[in-house]
């Protein structure tokens, strides 16, 4: 998959890094062509793409490209409607593994109260 963030999906609208957590606003391009097909009279954000921001958030944080190797668990609990949510919060908990090339996270996609995605991830640091 073409990276999000550089084909004007969303952008990077403010960060906030802690000890081992990194916070993203990201503003939501209402106007991305992907909603015409996902769906066109009741736009979405596809759940694929909601994995493939958090992974180019966690290469934009770590300065490193990331391969995605398991998930463990993954929950949709709401859908992103661009229109209706055109900001969301991303929230990565980067947590601690064995070895210096694997990354273990938590992931959180929400806005104020609502949440749309929690996900546990692996990952491989090229």
């Amino acid at each position: 998959m073409k990276a999000l963030l550089e084909h004007n999906f969303g952008k990077i609208i403010n960060t906030e890094t802690h000890e081992n957590k990194v916070i993203f606003e990201v503003s939501l391009n209402t106007n991305h062509e992907i909603y015409k097909g996902h769906f066109p009279f009741r736009p979405i954000v596809p759940g694929v793409c909601t994995l493939q921001l958090v992974r180019e958030l966690l290469e934009n944080h770590l300065g490193k490209k990331c391969i995605f190797l398991r998930s463990k668990n993954i929950k949709f609990s709401g859908m992103i409607d661009p229109n209706v949510t055109p900001q969301i919060t991303i929230e990565i908990q980067l947590l601690p593994t064995d070895s210096p090339q694997e990354l273990k996270i938590k992931a959180l996609v929400f806005c104020k109260e609502l949440t749309f995605c929690k996900y546990d991830g692996e990952y491989l640091k090229q």
